[in-house]
C-alpha cells in the first residue's frame, strides 16, 4: 500500500515536470524530500501529517516556530506554519504582563501613571510596572493647624519625592519673625531695631514676632531741668525747680517732680 502510495505521488509529479517542459522548455528535478518519513510523508489525498505540499510538488517538513515566536497558522495543504515574532514591550510606556507562549503572544500593558499626591516608588521595567506611593509630607501631623518645622523646597511630582527642607530659625534678642514658616516657604526674619537713645528709647523689647517698640525722649518743660538723659533703653527723667527761702532771700534750686509738694520750705 505505501508503494503505491508513493508510485501516484510520483506520478502526478511527473505529470506537472512534463507540463513544465512544454511551458518553458526545461527538464525540472524532480525528487523526494530527505527529511521526510519512510514514506517521504505522501499519501494518497495529499501529505502526511507534519508536511505541506511544496509549489514543486515535493512534501517538505512543516516548520516548527522558534522560542521567541509564536504559531499564528498551523500547517497544513499547501501552506507551512505561520510564525510570527513575540511582542516586545518596552519597559518606558509598557511592561509584559503575560510572557508569550509557543501559541500565544506576548500580552504588553500600559504604564500605571502616579495620581496626583503620589509619587514613584518603583520605575516601570520590560516586565514590572510602576509602583506608587504618597508625596512625603514636609509640615507637622496636625492638619488643621499644621506648625511647621520644614517646608517643601521642591514639589512633589509623578516621578519625584518632594524635596523637605528645615524653617530657619530667628535669632532670639537679635531678630523677629516677619513671615511664619508654611507649607512652601521659609520663615522670614528680620534684624530688631535699635533705638537711638537720643529721639527715641526702647520703650517694649524686641520679642519672637514683634520689633522693638521706641518712643520719642520727653523734653522737659520751663520749670524742670533734665536730671537723666534719654538713653536707647530709658526715657528723659525731668526734675522740677523748688524754691526756697531764707532770711528774706529766696533761692530756686532742683527738686524732682515727683516731690514738687514738698520742696517748699520757708525759714
Amino acid at each position: 500500500m505505501a508503494l503505491r502510495s508513493i508510485l501516484v505521488a510520483i506520478a502526478i509529479c511527473f505529470a506537472v515536470a512534463e507540463q513544465q517542459v512544454l511551458e518553458l522548455g526545461e527538464e525540472p528535478v524532480v525528487k523526494a524530500d530527505a527529511t521526510a518519513a519512510d514514506n517521504c510523508g505522501i499519501k494518497d489525498d495529499g501529505c502526511e501529517t507534519g508536511f505541506f505540499v511544496s509549489d514543486k510538488c515535493i512534501c517538505r517538513t512543516c516548520t516548527v516556530c522558534s522560542p521567541k515566536h509564536f504559531l499564528k497558522t498551523e500547517c497544513g495543504g499547501k501552506t507551512d506554519t505561520g510564525c510570527v515574532a513575540h511582542a516586545t514591550c518596552d519597559g518606558v510606556a509598557k511592561f509584559q504582563k503575560t510572557e508569550g507562549t509557543a501559541k500565544a503572544d506576548t500580552v504588553c500593558e500600559k504604564c500605571k501613571a502616579c495620581e496626583k499626591g503620589t509619587t514613584q516608588d518603583g520605575p516601570c521595567s520590560e516586565k514590572v510596572d510602576r509602583t506608587c506611593k504618597a508625596c512625603t509630607p514636609c509640615g507637622g501631623s496636625n492638619l488643621a493647624a499644621p506648625i511647621w518645622t520644614k517646608f517643601v523646597k521642591e514639589a512633589c511630582t509623578a516621578s519625584t519625592d518632594a524635596t523637605c527642607t528645615d524653617c530657619s530659625l530667628c535669632e532670639a534678642g537679635r531678630q523677629y519673625q516677619v513671615t511664619p514658616c508654611g507649607e512652601t516657604q521659609n520663615r522670614v526674619c528680620k534684624t530688631c531695631t535699635a533705638c537711638d537713645g537720643q529721639k527715641n528709647f526702647q520703650s517694649a523689647k524686641c520679642t519672637e514676632t514683634k520689633d522693638t517698640q521706641c518712643d520719642a525722649c520727653a523734653t522737659c518743660s520751663s520749670t524742670e531741668y533734665v536730671k537723666e538723659s534719654c538713653s536707647a533703653e530709658k526715657n528723659t527723667v525731668c526734675a522740677a525747680y523748688g524754691l526756697t527761702v531764707k532770711g528774706g532771700e529766696s533761692s530756686v534750686h532742683p527738686l524732682e517732680t515727683s516731690h514738687l509738694s514738698e520742696s517748699y520750705w520757708f525759714l
